[in-house]
This record gives structure tokens, C-alpha cells and sequence, in this order.
């Protein structure tokens, strides 16, 4: 027997004892079934949302069962939660039912796909559900301003640290509450219990929730979020390098017409070299730079023969006399 047949095993023993029981691996989706699947479900998900690992809690569990046996039965309206914040212990609840294939499987939720596209309706398809509530929030806004989240909410709510779980028949029952919400005979599970901060009680008293005191947005969509930044950074990065690069080029042409000229005047062998240029502007010369004959697209290029042309000492003509 390999060790986490052992811990299984263990785990499977203490659940029957009524001891609140932990999962000894890292939290894994869909890897397992039956009250460590759920367990091990929840925290993976958790674990994207920053909330700490919850715990199996038999007392839960069998609450759960009652109300799923119920809603299997018709003794209860389709759908319709239990009054689970004053049925002991109190606690947040959800509630999902389906069979044949699962809908919400093959959806991406920033930790990429949890279940197959072809994956069956069952336990881990109805925490994919829940979960999938996520979308409409994304962590974009205040979650207390988006509707029809609370399944999702009750699964990462950071108060709870127990979980009881149970199906009947094709509905799934899950309920949220805390190790601090056992007292019996008090209303909510007493001031430890509901008035906590956040609450012990998964989505109660949700106005005294602030930023991520209750609910936190995911881990993954967070590290893509940064990536995405750091892409515009670098981008607009590369546009302020291009208009510094343009920039220093005006710049660099215009100190070194500017040091051309200062050359120029400083020389002996060009002393006088704005009037001689001034003086063979009127007339065609050779000496002139071909201005005209440079291409649009070669603008650039006088930056490397202006200069050079303007300081190439200029010889006065002499007349030619012809013998014959």
C-alpha cells in the first residue's frame, strides 16, 4: 500500500470517528471522489483565491445529506436552499443538479481547464459549476455589486474552514461553515460564529466585507493581468525609445551643421566661407551640393555630405587664357 493509500485510508477512518479531517497531499481537481474529491476540489480552488484549506466536517456532511435527500424526494421545491444559517451548525449552502453530460466542463478559468469537454455530470462537474459563477466577476470591480455569485463566493469565502458535502440522487448539497459555529441553542452559531470579520458563515453579512477581506480574485487571473502590463510597458517602452532615437538624430544634425560652421569661421583655410558660398549662389556651380537629384527617401543623407561639402576649401576662378 503506497502512502496516499495510507492517507486515504486514514482520512476514511477519522471521518467515521466524527474528526474533522484534512487531505495530507497538495490539493488536486477531480483527482479523487467521494468526501476527500470534495475536500481536495475546494482546495484547489481556494488555493487560486488565496483562501486558506478547508476541512472535512462529518456534522456538515450529514447536513447535507438530509437536504439532498429531501430535494431527491420532492419534499422539497427544485433547487430550494434549506434555512442552513439556522439549522445546526449553520453554514453556507449550495446546491446544484444535473446528470448526462456537464455543461460547464471545458471552460478555462484562468488555471486553464479543469474538466474535459466530454467529462460526465457528477461531484466535480458540480463544483465546476459553482465555480464557473466566477466569470461574471473576474475579479473586475467589487464582487458585492455583481449578481448571482454566491455559489462561487461560498466556495472561496476566507471565514469558512469546514466543509460537508452529500448528492441524493441527481442533486449535489454543499455546506460552509466553521469549527468556531458548534454551539448549540445560539442564533447564527453565537458572536464567534456570524460576527466574525470576515464571518465564519460563508456570504453573511457581506456589507462588512472590504477589498479582499471575504472574497479575493484569482491568483491566475492576476498573473495574467501583470504579464498583460508588463506587454504594454514593454511596448510603450519601444514607441519612447523610437521618439528619443528621432529626437536625438534632430538633435545631432543640428550640432553638427552647428560645429561645421563654428569650424569654418575658426579656420584659416576657410575664413570667409558663408560670403564665397553667398557669392556662387547666384550662379551655377559645381561646387554646390546636388540637392535635387537626392531622392525623398534618402532626406537623411545630407547629414553625411552637407557638412563635408561646406567646409571643403573653396578656390577663387582664375581666368583661363586660350593659346592658339
Amino acid at each position: 500500500m503506497g502512502i496516499l493509500d495510507v492517507s486515504a485510508a486514514l482520512l476514511h477512518k477519522a471521518a467515521g470517528l466524527g474528526i474533522l479531517v484534512a487531505p495530507f497531499t497538495q490539493a488536486s481537481f477531480g483527482a479523487e471522489s467521494g468526501y476527500l474529491g470534495w475536500v481536495e476540489d475546494h482546495n484547489y480552488i481556494r488555493a487560486l483565491h488565496g483562501a486558506s484549506a478547508v476541512s472535512w466536517d462529518p456534522d456538515l456532511a450529514q447536513k447535507a445529506q438530509n437536504w439532498a435527500n429531501n430535494l431527491n424526494t420532492g419534499l422539497s421545491v427544485y433547487l430550494l436552499k434549506s434555512d442552513h444559517y439556522k439549522i445546526w451548525p449553520p453554514s453556507g449552502e449550495n446546491i446544484e443538479w444535473g446528470y448526462s453530460k456537464c455543461q460547464a466542463a471545458g471552460q478555462s478559468f484562468g488555471a486553464g481547464v479543469m474538466l474535459d469537454a466530454n467529462s460526465v455530470y457528477n461531484q466535480h462537474c458540480a463544483v465546476v459549476s459553482w465555480y464557473s459563477e466566477y466569470l461574471k466577476w473576474q475579479g473586475i470591480g467589487d464582487w458585492r455589486d455583481v449578481d448571482h455569485i454566491s455559489n462561487f463566493t461560498a466556495m472561496v469565502w476566507k471565514g469558512i474552514d469546514v466543509i460537508g458535502c452529500a448528492q441524493g440522487g441527481n442533486y449535489y448539497v454543499c455546506e460552509y461553515g466553521s469549527v468556531n459555529c458548534k454551539t448549540k441553542g445560539v442564533t447564527y452559531g453565537g458572536q464567534n460564529c456570524f460576527a466574525a470579520k470576515p464571518s465564519h458563515l460563508a456570504n453573511f453579512n457581506k456589507p462588512g466585507c472590504k477589498g479582499t477581506l471575504c472574497v479575493a480574485p484569482s491568483n491566475e487571473a492576476g498573473a495574467e493581468q501583470t504579464t498583460f502590463s508588463w506587454i504594454l510597458l514593454a511596448l510603450l517602452g519601444l514607441a519612447l525609445l523610437a521618439c528619443f532615437s528621432y529626437l536625438s538624430g534632430c538633435f545631432r544634425r543640428s550640432t553638427l551643421k552647428g560645429r561645421g560652421l563654428a569650424q569654418d569661421s575658426d579656420s584659416d583655410d576657410y575664413d570667409d566661407l558663408s560670403t564665397r558660398r553667398d557669392q556662387y549662389a547666384s550662379s551655377p556651380s559645381l561646387l554646390q551640393p546636388p540637392q535635387q537629384l537626392v531622392p525623398l527617401v534618402a532626406a537623411p543623407i545630407p547629414l553625411l555630405y552637407e557638412p563635408v561639402i561646406e567646409m571643403l576649401p573653396v578656390a577663387p576662378l582664375q581666368p583661363v587664357s586660350i593659346v592658339r
